[in-house]
């Protein structure tokens, strides 16, 4: 539309106002109500009298920060609740992130790809094949899950009650009567554990026999010993202390 398409805007902005030359006459009709519109949109627009340069609009002082850029993805991507991300320092980055993502329910069993409209011919159990594959039912109600649950009791020697979720589980050790130390030791096999349930079942779906159901305690109670005593400079239990009761002081 205009006669000069390289023109700046300085040499179509004048004290006066907008002085565009353009290519044919307009007189009326959608070009001139849009020609209009134009118009009182670019008087709106304040100048200055500087070099041009990018604006950031999702930080306060306009300038690009990795900060702000994350704050906007996570207020734009993340869900809306008020669960408090636990992060544990004695076991490793990846067994971290996924108890967030189990606690927020974001792990791609088939219940949840299922639900995301991933087609899938069977949303059932991979472990026991009788219920859907739900995180409730696969962490805390599948067989695998109340036999391991069960045997950390009885080697612990402490009573741990029925949860079905994530979050009950970081309360209970919140109120849990005991050294501070304790409850980190607590946090670590009960991470552990959930863990071994999620790399077994994967492990079921995709075919790799390395993985024993008949072992899945001796794993948890190696994984466990070599995670929290590999990243406590502080601890003072050896490996026999550790198989009698983790938990004792």
């Amino acid at each position: 539309m205009a006669a000069n398409q390289r023109a700046t805007v300085a040499e179509y902005r004048s004290v006066t106002g907008w002085n565009i030359a353009w290519r044919g006459v307009i007189r009326s009709g959608a070009l001139q109500e849009q020609l209009e519109h134009l118009q009182a949109q670019l008087d709106m627009v304040i100048f200055q009298d500087s070099v041009d340069a990018w604006h950031w609009n999702f930080g306060t002082d306009g300038l690009f920060s990795v900060k702000s850029a994350r704050s906007h993805i996570d207020l734009t991507t993340l869900p809306a609740n008020n669960i408090t991300v636990r992060w544990l320092k004695f076991l490793p980055r990846k067994v971290n992130v996924f108890l967030w993502r189990l606690l927020l329910n974001r792990l791609p069993t088939r219940w949840n790809l299922n639900a995301r409209g991933v087609p899938l011919d069977n949303i059932m159990c991979a472990v026991c094949a009788a219920v859907p594959d739900q995180v409730s039912h696969l962490f805390f109600g599948c067989s695998i899950a109340m036999d391991l649950w069960e045997k950390v009791r009885r080697w612990c020697q402490i009573h741990i009650p029925i949860f079905s979720t994530l979050e009950e589980v970081w309360d209970w050790i919140d109120v849990h009567q005991g050294f501070s130390n304790h409850k980190v030791v607590l946090e670590v096999l009960i991470g552990s554990l959930l863990w071994i349930i999620w790399t077994y079942r994967n492990a079921t779906i995709f075919g790799d026999g390395s993985y024993r159901r008949d072992m899945l305690f001796d794993n948890l109670t190696k994984f466990s010993f070599n995670w929290y005593t590999s990243r406590n400079r502080k601890a003072n239990r050896n490996w026999n202390q550790w198989l009698m009761n983790p938990t004792m002081n």
